[in-house]
């Protein structure tokens, strides 16, 4: 298995998937893909619902299917937490409840942070209660 992973320069959903999708079509001679995942924090879809539909409308014309991070990336890092696999939080204390679990967190999280501080156990017992998280799981192999 072969992963492409393109971290976007930010701003807004509709933003996000249109960088991916452009990045997707001029690379598309290079290889066909099995999955086209784009990874949204759901509380910007669901704060902006017009924001939402476009984002959706984007996403279809590239053939891209949309992941939520449930509520943004900081929600979805205290669900990897033993014991907070079923935790839904505001988005707006999602930052400040995760330092209080992990108080040397800084955002963005760099690759080796999150190697060091969750295991594949970690993700797995949070995948079992996250439709999204379980689905990036299916298509990288780690799911079955």
């Amino acid at each position: 298995m072969h992963l492409d992973i393109k971290p976007q320069d930010g701003g807004g959903s509709v933003a996000v998937i249109e960088q991916a999708g452009r990045w997707l079509k001029r690379n598309r001679s290079r290889r066909e893909y099995q999955a086209r995942l784009v990874l949204l924090d759901r509380d910007r879809i669901e704060a902006e619902p017009q924001e939402g539909i476009q984002a959706r409308a984007v996403a279809a014309r590239y053939k891209l299917e949309i992941v939520f991070q449930d509520p943004n990336l900081e929600g979805l890092l205290i669900r990897l937490h033993e014991g907070q696999e079923q935790r839904r939080i505001a988005a707006s204390d999602s930052e400040s409840e995760l330092r209080k679990m992990w108080p040397e967190y800084q955002k963005p999280p760099t690759a080796e942070q999150l190697r060091q501080r969750f295991a594949l156990d970690d993700v797995r017992r949070a995948a079992a209660h996250d439709q999204y998280l379980r689905k990036l799981l299916e298509v990288i192999g780690l799911w079955s």
